[in-house]
């Protein structure tokens, strides 16, 4: 295992100076002009490499800035795909190795890794949902140009789309080596095998009131408001738990139409080899290739899927208990709500009755008070 880990930490290790090599190198100030001189040309934002494709395949060059402006594009272009083989080798290398060797379902853990910067998730599995979140981001930078592919597209997205997608390609391969550092860690401290309490005791534990810590009815009442407090903020985040589902939900139907894209095309991709029969032409071999990476990313694909989809079962199953849960815990909202109003209302009481040390009949005949009822009724508002 220390073999596997070491290996995979030198990948990691290569392909991020590889990254930051080609961060430094790279000439943003040429990309922005270049797509400043295509807006102007064609009255229109080039907001995706799809476009940057058809303006290479269909546009004629005419004069000398139209021709370096094709050729800018056609380098563009293949250093986007070399980018691309980039990830492709990352993939191979790491995470297909992670996904294969180091998995572990450790949902109810947390464990605590010496480090400088604490991890954050301290499980694998939930290191394992990010870097396949951050790495779809990666792929659609690659792809698209974008992001996200349902959200609309920037005017000068493709401005931004190198610097996305070296941030993502080195936030994925951070989280590939935390993700190696989480399952060393449980290697050499297996967890004891004692059982554990679930994860959502904490959160579906109801919350007791405290005890009062003084005599005194300020100290009764500082004590409720902070109680009320603690019992307000474990309800908002009741309610956000609530409304994961949902998300999820969108996860797992994106999650399901990528495995089926993908499908699609190896599956057109196999008919047309097919049709080729047994040539071994340049055409036929590059055919191949390109099946083994759409396989690749299909298997990727339907592992982040099945880690997707055993959240949101996880989340339904819970949904009764948290509904329970949050009815209760507003139900105790209430009653330290009515209790801090039980509490003011003495007080403002004998507040009233020991102004001036004066007695009810007192107060009737005094002469300050007595012209009219009207007035002592906003003087008391004002205590």
């Amino acid at each position: 295992m220390e073999k596997l880990y070491s290996t995979l930490r030198e990948e990691i290790k290569v392909f991020e100076e590889q990254v930051q090599k080609c961060r430094v190198n790279f000439d943003l100030p040429t990309l922005q002009r270049a797509l400043a001189l295509f807006s102007e040309d064609h009255k229109e934002n080039p907001d995706s490499w799809k476009k940057i494709n058809k303006y290479i395949q269909s546009t004629p060059t005419s004069g000398e800035q139209g021709l370096q402006l094709h050729r800018y594009f056609s380098w563009l272009l293949s250093y986007i795909g070399h980018l691309g083989t980039m990830k492709d080798a990352f993939d191979d290398h790491v995470v297909f190795r992670l996904c294969d060797n180091l998995y572990i379902n450790d949902e109810a853990e947390t464990l605590t890794i010496p480090s400088a910067i604490p991890l954050s998730p301290g499980n694998i599995v939930g290191t394992a949902r990010q870097l396949f979140h951050h790495r779809r981001n990666w792929a659609l930078l690659l792809s698209s140009g974008i992001r996200n592919s349902h959200g609309p597209c920037h005017p000068m997205g493709l401005l931004h789309s190198i610097p996305d997608i070296f941030e993502e390609s080195l936030v994925t391969a951070n989280l590939a080596r935390n993700w190696i550092l989480l399952h060393e860690a449980r290697h050499k401290n297996p967890p004891s095998l004692a059982p554990q309490p679930s994860p959502l005791d904490h959160e579906f534990q109801v919350r007791r009131p405290r005890k009062f810590l003084g005599s005194t009815e300020s100290a009764a009442n500082a004590e409720t408001q902070a109680e009320l407090k603690d019992v307000r903020e474990h309800l908002m985040f009741l309610l956000w738990k609530a409304g994961r589902a949902n998300a999820l939900e969108q996860q797992v139907k994106d999650a399901k139409q990528k495995v089926q894209s993908l499908q699609q095309d190896i599956n057109d991709l196999q008919q047309l080899i097919q049709r080729d029969g047994e040539e071994t032409s340049d055409i036929s071999l590059e055919n191949q290739r390109q099946l083994g990476k759409l396989q690749r990313q299909l298997d990727l694909e339907i592992f982040n899927q099945r880690i997707v989809s055993c959240d949101w079962q996880l989340e339904l199953e819970v949904r009764p208990a948290l509904i329970r849960q949050i009815d209760m815990v507003r139900e105790r909202c209430a009653q330290l709500e009515a209790s801090l109003n039980a509490q003011k209302e003495p007080h403002e009481a004998s507040a009233l009755e020991s102004v001036g040390g004066i007695s009810d009949g007192e107060w009737e005949n005094s002469s300050v008070f007595s012209h009219s009822s009207a007035h002592s009724s906003d003087v008391f508002s004002t205590h």
